[in-house]
């Protein structure tokens, strides 16, 4: 039996999924903080690195 058809059979997510659900969700929250610091940490690219991959894989990436 596959990990893909435990995770269907099961209805959990895969760990990819999970990452990137928590991700989206830290992310979305860094808008509504109190600490203008951690406000301004929000951003879908990180500066003068402009994102060139092809194959996406980094939490950061999900975003986009």
């Amino acid at each position: 039996m596959t990990n893909d058809a435990l995770h269907k059979d099961l209805q959990i997510p895969t760990v990819n999924e999970l990452a990137t659900r928590h991700y989206k969700k830290f992310h979305s929250k860094l808008h509504t903080n109190q600490n203008h610091l951690i406000s301004h940490m929000s951003s879908l690219t990180i500066p003068s690195n402009l994102p060139r991959r092809l194959k996406r894989k980094r939490p950061r990436e999900a975003l986009v």
